[in-house]
């Protein structure tokens, strides 16, 4: 053969070959927004709604840092006793501190007493206004509560019943014969301002606190405040009235001067108070003073073998449910606490740890 044979010509090669495609004549692509059409906004919108989210989280994370730090240094007993107290005192002041959490820290018994105390004080009607019976009937029937957290808890619940918080007799009758007379005489106003409360109540109450004031004289600052309770019909001088009573209660209740000895309330917060030299600094503790202040060296070896090298003084802990000895801080010396709780929890409803 003289011509070389050649394969046919595909029409599809000769036409790519006769007209090349050019980019511009392809069909152009749909955008994400095209493509998901308002999914793509909702998806937009959620992850902008998790960022913010996060970031309102993490600043509210980040302000409330000197809360997280003042509650680590109360529950820090390797941190000085000045400090923890002070900063219980910074957390019964600072508003963002609930009183559920408040309530939580009043009945830890490994913290200082003066803190507690300072906590127990910040609860008032906002405490008693999520359930005013369980308030009533914790305050009147839980065992073993000493007599300043007790009328603490009275306090409530009269600024409670005079804010218009609806109380029953249930709890409040219970405390009408408490040996405290601060804790009596709460509970009488209590029962006499409160919703519901007849003439014959606010009468008993004024008879009682009379009584009250004309046995125990050192009572009578004290009572002429809750008169005014019962006797004024502005709810704004009642609470003020209330208020200087718990004011009072700092110096004037028995078992809450010996709680607050050696300390005092200054501009900026609780401050210890100077002592001179060759006293015992055991009132910086924030608990109650030793009666007897021993300057001796003193070894113990308890029926739970465990030994206790005191040096300054010693005290038994009226507020501790043991029957061993509760030993503390004493000035600077170092004491660890000998305790035997051989004696069974008993029924509480709130019982303090």
């Amino acid at each position: 053969m003289s011509e070389q044979r050649r394969l046919p010509e595909l029409p599809v090669l000769g036409a790519v070959s006769a007209a090349p495609i050019s980019p511009s004549s392809l069909p152009s692509s749909r955008t994400a927004r095209e493509k998901y059409g308002v999914l793509f906004w909702l998806g937009l919108a959620g992850l902008i709604g998790v960022i913010l989210w996060v970031g309102w989280f993490a600043w509210n994370v980040w302000s409330m840092r000197d809360v997280w730090r003042d509650v680590f240094v109360l529950f820090d007993e390797r941190s000085a006793l000045v400090e923890r107290i002070q900063a219980g005192d910074r957390l019964a002041n600072d508003p963002r501190v609930t009183p559920a959490q408040i309530w939580e820290f009043v009945f830890r018994k490994e913290l200082p007493t003066l803190a507690r105390w300072r906590l127990a004080e910040r609860l008032g009607a906002e405490a008693v206004r999520g359930d005013p019976r369980g308030f009533a009937l914790a305050t009147a029937r839980s065992p073993n509560w000493p007599d300043w957290l007790r009328a603490q808890f009275a306090r409530a619940l009269a600024e409670a019943a005079v804010q218009g918080v609806t109380l029953s007799e249930v709890g409040l009758e219970e405390m009408t014969d408490h040996p405290d007379p601060v804790t009596r005489a709460f509970t009488l106003v209590a029962l006499a301002t409160r919703r519901g409360a007849d003439a014959t109540a606010q009468a008993n109450a004024r008879d009682q606190l009379h009584r009250l004031a004309a046995d125990q004289p050192f009572l009578t600052r004290f009572v002429d405040c809750l008169r005014i309770v019962l006797e004024q019909p502005d709810r704004d001088r009642r609470l003020q009235a209330l208020e200087d009573a718990k004011l009072w209660m700092r110096r004037g209740h028995p078992d809450s001067a010996s709680i607050w000895e050696g300390w005092n309330m200054g501009v900026s917060g609780l401050e210890p108070i100077n002592e001179p030299v060759g006293r015992s600094s055991s009132n910086l503790k924030g608990e109650s003073p030793s009666r007897e202040r021993l300057r001796r060296s003193r070894t113990r070896m308890g029926d739970d073998h465990a030994l206790t090298h005191l040096v300054g003084g010693w005290e038994n802990d009226h507020d501790a449910r043991s029957d061993g000895i509760g030993l503390k801080w004493v000035g600077l010396v170092s004491i660890r606490q000998v305790c035997r709780t051989d004696q069974p929890e008993s029924n509480a409803i709130v019982s303090c740890r």
